[in-house]
């Protein structure tokens, strides 16, 4: 499964992401990424997915609730790449076709 994290490309520059208040960043796996997508960024336009290099960060990762969070910073170096994550024209973002997309 591809650990996943959505961004918005005006908040992050390649820059490092810092953990939230909760003290972990928010990652879905690419089967459930839609659920935070809806529940956080509905109908927003232009965000993208960034793909995190799971073996690297596989040991600040926990799962819970069934998501992936990361207690650590995600830094550049951990990030393979990223995707368009646009939600559908009624402004709903669809579970990926795809692993990856």
């Amino acid at each position: 499964m591809t650990l996943l994290h959505i961004v918005d490309p005006a908040e992050w520059d390649g820059g490092t992401i810092q953990p939230g208040d909760e003290g972990f960043v928010h990652l879905s796996y690419d089967h459930q990424v839609h659920v935070p997508g809806n529940l956080f960024y509905a109908g927003r336009r232009g965000l993208r997915l960034l793909v995190v290099d799971e073996p690297r960060v596989a040991a600040d990762v926990r799962v819970e609730g069934g998501f992936p969070h990361l207690y650590a910073p995600l830094t550049p170096d951990v990030v393979l790449g990223d995707l368009p994550f646009e939600p559908d024209d009624d402004g709903v973002f669809q579970p990926l076709s795809a692993p990856g997309r």
